[in-house]
């Protein structure tokens, strides 16, 4: 069985990518404890709120975040979909740890707070650590949020994109991304095209590959995604019930990974760009680049791209 897959990169311009396989995040919380709403359109008008000691006024459409840290180290980061800044506010803290890019922002806390504020909605709220979230006051259930909001900003030309996540993959409009025939999600991985608009999508956990055909901008809660420097594709091996063995080779880079309920144990063994290994009742994964010029399966498993098109060899 063969896959034919080609693709080059260019930092500059983020990635151009070509290839026959379409692509998913990778973020691990080590713990996740959500002290603390409301959802910012849900709140009602009132002339002024009371939090950490100060008065946040009048206008119905902007809110207050507040992040406030229990002793131990905690990061958080976030997007909105209107003005944000940062306040010192109810004895909050500014520092370098705080960063605002686009609509998100990202810092951590320990004993003391952070605190923004911002107009619109709050999109996704991503939380590593333990800290009280408050929204206008209001626990804010950030355990209840998406952890990112992904925006892909199109620059003018025609552009496609595909990607792979953890988990809960939904398509947003955000601040001003549409949603169009072009845009799909499947199995946890979402696909479309960008010209002079926007696509956005939120997710929980990982994002564990993506692929670009052209030219655009990729923010992950408002900062930049970085995707020139994510692998392209995963590649998963799901075992069937009894051992099955696979070789296969790509013409970029190659790693392990855990994405999609794989494990890495001795079977599985890498040299340079060829991966070679087995699996029985559980499963393998690998993120590469480029494409698999040559595979080869003994045995019968389920050989997924991204998590779909799933493929059986016998």
């Amino acid at each position: 069985m063969n896959f034919n897959n080609t693709a080059h990169e260019t930092d500059s311009q983020q990635r151009s990518l070509g290839g026959n396989h379409d692509s998913q995040p990778s973020v691990n919380v080590t713990r996740r404890r959500f002290l603390a709403g409301t959802s910012a359109a849900g709140l009602a008008a009132t002339a002024s709120v009371t939090t950490m000691g100060g008065v946040v006024s009048a206008d119905p459409n902007e809110h207050l975040l507040e992040i406030q840290g229990t002793g131990k180290r905690a990061g958080y980061s976030f997007a909105v979909d209107g003005n944000l800044e940062k306040t010192s506010g109810g004895g909050a803290n500014i520092n370098s740890n705080d960063t605002i890019s686009e609509n998100g922002a990202s810092g951590e806390v320990g004993r003391v707070a952070d605190a923004y504020t911002f107009d619109g909605d709050l999109l996704a709220f991503k939380l590593d650590g333990e800290a009280n979230v408050l929204l206008d006051g209001e626990a804010a259930h950030v355990g209840r949020r998406p952890d990112y909001f992904l925006e892909i900003q199109g620059t003018g030309e025609r552009a496609s994109y595909s990607f792979a996540v953890e988990d809960n993959l939904e398509k947003s409009t955000g601040p001003v991304a549409n949603i169009n025939a072009a845009d799909e999600i499947e199995n946890q991985r979402g696909r479309g095209e960008v010209g002079a608009a926007a696509d956005a999508y939120t997710f929980d956990g990982s994002l564990h590959a993506f692929d670009i055909r052209g030219v655009m901008r990729v923010l992950l809660n408002g900062a930049p995604a970085r995707v020139g420097q994510r692998p392209d594709h995963v590649i998963t091996f799901r075992g069937t019930g009894e051992p099955a063995h696979y070789d296969f080779t790509v013409d970029g880079n190659l790693t392990k990974t855990t994405a999609y309920g794989a494990n890495i144990n001795a079977n599985d063994t890498i040299s340079g760009n060829r991966a070679r290994g087995e699996v029985g009742t559980g499963a393998d994964s690998y993120t590469y680049t480029g494409g698999i010029p040559r595979f080869d399966l003994d045995g019968s498993a389920d050989v997924l791209i991204d998590s779909v098109g799933t493929l059986r060899s016998q």
